[in-house]
């Protein structure tokens, strides 16, 4: 299995476009685990589909532009789960 590692700097600009380290944030931001977020952080290495996964989607979300759910703030999804 072919394992890939990010730079500090690669998580670094991840964690910048993540609005909040939390599972539904993480899943639906990058489309991976708590666990695979964890492995990141800690410079562990991931499989390479993971890791190509999660590279089309920053590289997504970068192309997207600024977002209005800044860092911190809710989806949608979560704000209306916060309402109910």
């Amino acid at each position: 299995m072919e394992m890939k590692i990010l730079s500090h700097a690669e998580f670094e600009h991840l964690r910048a476009m993540l609005p909040a380290a939390t599972k539904d944030c993480l899943r639906e931001t990058f489309s991976i685990s708590e666990t695979t977020w964890r492995k990141l952080r800690l410079g562990e290495p991931i499989r390479r589909t993971t890791y190509e996964r999660l590279i089309i989607r920053f590289e997504r979300l970068k192309a997207q532009g600024p977002s209005t759910k800044g860092r911190g703030q809710l989806s949608e999804k979560s704000s209306m789960e916060y309402a109910q």
